[in-house]
């Protein structure tokens, strides 16, 4: 008997699980935009945490009216500093301040 799986099950898996992934990012990307809006109307002023601009990882940012300037730039600044992103934290808090120590060490 031959145990092997045949190829186009195996395939299938695969496209299930990078769509799980893809699905994943997507939910995290839009959850830390919406957290990074609601910091910028809720408690940022020119001195305070999670001001426009001011962030490390602005640097990184093309245009701050654009559709989810700040996760772009924060994807960036973690692929030129070869950070992986876990997509399961939603800690955006921890890991905005994780970031933003970074450079300093």
């Amino acid at each position: 008997m031959n145990n092997e799986q045949p190829i186009f099950e195996i395939v299938e898996e695969i496209s299930k699980v990078n769509d799980n992934k893809k699905y994943l990012k997507q939910k995290w990307r839009n959850k830390l935009q919406r957290y990074c809006d609601n910091q910028a109307i809720t408690v940022c002023d020119v001195t305070g945490w999670c001001v426009c601009g001011y962030m490390r990882f602005c640097d990184n940012c093309k245009h701050c009216g654009e559709t989810n300037a700040c996760v772009k730039a924060i994807v960036e600044y973690c692929k030129q500093n070869h950070i992986e992103i876990d997509y399961n934290n939603y800690d955006f808090e921890k890991i905005l301040t994780n970031l933003e120590g970074i450079i300093d060490d």
